[in-house]
């Protein structure tokens, strides 16, 4: 074989060994599983009537993301609708004979359960920030760059709560662009409970958050857009950790 021939060949073969590589890629190295928490949300209201009380109790399941790690705890993303109680509160507020106490918690994939702080909630592009005491799971990589429509995309979600020790659903899908909402739009199942879950690229880097399903159709979910969804991102966690070093140095003057 002349040396044109050979080096024609090697190329061929690095270019074909190269194509390999790319396309099959080891998702269980890739997929930040560990920074996935399920979040299970508990309403209970109490009415009393003429020396008569009943009791009711309310759950709910939604899905959420590690995004940032420090000292005390982690800041986790989800979705604004599952974060927002005004109006069950207005609702329980306005009978006088009632009362409510709501828990929120976050579940790891160890199925450690720690209470939540909401931080901030954005109803605009459903998007929500809570902060999670002595949370200490690994933090994702937000993308430094938007997807392209075509792009795999995979979610880690707990559709209808469909959650257990280090077990969580893995979906693969598309993405296809923004709508007229400025949503994005993905081809991924999603169910009640899949609200906040993360929707990754190939790299394992958040590109995105399932906040809703196109009704009578639930394999396409809707996200904020990644712009949207990392601005939100950025402000929230600076406001509130300024917000955090005011509180800490006026907490020997507060007593707080």
């Amino acid at each position: 074989m002349t040396t044109l021939k050979k080096t024609i060949f090697l190329i061929l073969m690095f270019c074909l060994t190269s194509c390999a590589v790319r396309h099959n890629v080891d998702y269980k190295k890739i997929l930040p599983r560990q920074s996935f928490v399920k979040l299970e949300k508990e309403l209970i209201t109490r009415s009393c009537n003429e020396g008569s009380c009943m009791e009711r109790n309310f759950s709910a399941v939604a899905s959420g993301v590690i995004i940032q790690n420090r000292p005390e705890g982690s800041y986790v993303l989800t979705a604004a609708h599952v974060c927002d109680e005004r109006e069950t509160k207005k609702e329980i507020e306005a009978d006088p004979k009632s009362d409510l106490k709501i828990a929120f918690y976050v579940v790891t994939l160890d199925l450690k359960r720690k209470p939540v702080r909401i931080v901030k909630f954005d109803n605009r592009h459903d998007v929500c920030l809570v902060w999670v005491d002595n949370l200490f799971e690994p933090q994702v990589t937000i993308s430094p760059k938007s997807p392209e429509p075509g792009d795999l995309v995979l979610n880690i979600a707990a559709p209808l709560g469909v959650f257990s020790k280090n077990m969580v659903p893995i979906f693969q899908g598309f993405y296809n662009g923004t709508n007229e909402q400025d949503m994005g739009v993905y081809s991924l199942p999603a169910f009640g409970g899949s609200s906040g879950s993360p929707i990754f690229n190939q790299k394992g880097e958040l590109i995105g958050m399932v906040h809703s399903v196109i009704r009578h159709f639930n394999n396409v979910a809707l996200s904020p857009s990644y712009q949207a969804m990392r601005e939100f991102i950025n402000g929230s966690l600076e406001e509130d950790m300024s917000n955090r070093y005011f509180r800490s140095l006026l907490r020997p003057f507060l007593n707080i």
